[in-house]
């Protein structure tokens, strides 16, 4: 996997840039590419001169990308601790890449005069890219986010280059504003790729105890409950539809840790197999059943289930999922409104909701596992019933984020997934819907996260 860390940086005097559209724009990019589980974007926000060294250190990245500004003397202006320009020489910056070369493959600076920067460092990493002269967002944006999808789909850095050239030419925009591209001593761009398909030539047999553990495989706790595992990774939380305010602003989100979420809400059978009692028992509104979800579940309920699931555990640890751990395993790598895309009329296939429940006679949960499961391996992520997760309901930030557990405190928590006698928008990735903690319905239940102690 190569490793991309995205520095950004808009002092408060200087004038403002889209830098989280940016980021935004590549990630999309990366995404729709064929090898995008290559490729990892750290991002960095607000970067400061000591984050250099902090994110070279922690994430021994292939790629350093610079989004801001940049002077006609050739520095990278940063900030401060108080949020004002602080520029970083081209000799600074020249010792900084030297301490980590030869790591670092290639350095993509999206800043203005960057082209002065790149000459002065060219020698001590593989390839450089730098802005020649001013340069607009539109054009930033244009070009980073063709390169690096142009990368996901395993071209070459030159190939990526002059993909990004195209974009900006296809926009419409001023030739002048071309980036420049280096090369160190006895590096050829057109030959250069960070991430390729493997070929026939470099597979070798691998012991199955020495394969990497990737997202889906599954563990089985003693009670039969199955849990895929849910890989480290980074995506966009949230959307950008004005109609849903508390889903915005889109931000990145880094979860640095692996984990294991139930395929499967929490069944019937688990939940007496634990618990003994049935809330459910006696409505009208619920069908009765073993692999039926545990429904009439307050929070405070799952908390309790929780607390006796662990006491019977040995090197395991339940809980439920955070919030964007839940919209990250719902996602499954997408980035559409569901995790098989924006069409709606697809959702039949993966989940039960209005149209094919409440208002077609059949008004309550269905037994899980009905539907098809996302990539991931998770099923009824997209309706059914809603589900609790950790979070109390707030609002989001607007900055990156890594392994966040939402606000300190609040008034409800926050349910997700949509349900049996919902629209379908609120089966998508990223809706939030949010009740006090001691409520209890017959659309809400819930999944469980489970991790090594």
């Amino acid at each position: 996997m190569a490793t991309i860390v995205f520095f950004a940086s808009n002092p408060a005097e200087t004038s403002p840039l889209q830098l989280d559209e940016e980021i935004r724009e590549v990630m999309t990019k990366i995404r729709g590419s064929q090898f995008r589980e290559m490729l990892q974007v750290v991002p960095m926000l607000a970067a400061r001169p000591d984050d250099l060294l902090q994110g070279l250190n922690e994430h021994k990245p292939d790629v350093v990308h610079f989004s801001g500004h940049g002077s006609s003397r050739g520095e990278l202006l940063l900030m401060d601790s108080q949020r004002r320009a602080q520029p970083v020489s081209p000799v600074a910056i020249r010792a900084l890449f030297a301490a980590f070369s030869p790591a670092i493959k290639l350095v993509f600076l999206n800043a203005c005069f960057a082209a002065t920067q790149a000459d002065a460092f060219k020698d001590v990493v593989g390839c450089v890219v730098g802005m020649e002269s001013t340069v607009s967002d539109q054009a930033s944006i244009a070009f980073a986010s063709s390169f690096y999808r142009a990368v996901g789909f395993g071209a070459s850095v030159q190939e990526a280059f002059d993909q990004g050239v195209a974009a900006i030419l296809l926009e419409g925009l001023d030739e002048a504003q071309m980036p420049k591209l280096l090369a160190g001593q006895n590096v050829d761009p057109a030959s250069m790729r960070l991430v390729s398909p493997v070929t026939a030539g470099s597979i070798h047999p691998v012991a199955p105890a020495d394969l990497p553990a990737k997202a889906g495989d599954v563990w089985t706790n003693p009670i039969g409950m199955t849990f895929a595992l849910i890989p480290p990774g980074t995506f966009l939380m949230g959307a950008d539809d004005p109609t849903f305010p508390d889903q915005r602003p889109q931000h990145p989100v880094i979860l640095s840790q692996p984990f294991h979420l139930l395929t499967t809400t929490v069944t019937q059978q688990q939940w007496s197999d634990v618990m003994g009692a049935k809330p459910w028992q006696g409505n009208a509104d619920v069908r009765e059943g073993p692999n039926y979800p545990a429904v009439y579940i307050s929070w405070d309920d799952a908390q309790r289930f929780l607390a006796r699931l662990n006491a019977q555990a040995e090197g395991s640890y339940y809980r439920l999922p955070s919030e964007a751990e839940w919209e990250y395993a719902a996602r499954a790598g997408s980035n559409g409104l569901f995790s098989f895309g924006s069409d709606e009329r697809a959702l039949n296939t993966f989940g039960w909701y209005d149209g094919n429940a409440a208002n077609a006679g059949e008004n309550h949960a269905h037994e899980v596992a009905g539907k098809r499961a996302n990539p991931w391996g998770l099923f009824d992520m997209h309706g059914n019933v809603w589900e609790w997760v950790e979070d109390w309901y707030g609002g989001y930030p607007e900055t990156t984020l890594t392994d966040p557990t939402g606000p300190q405190t609040g008034t409800s928590k926050v349910l997700r997934g949509g349900a049996f006698d919902f629209a379908p928008i609120g089966a998508s990735s990223a809706y939030r819907n949010h009740n006090s903690v001691n409520r209890a319905y017959p659309v809400i239940g819930f999944r469980i996260v489970r991790v090594d102690l």
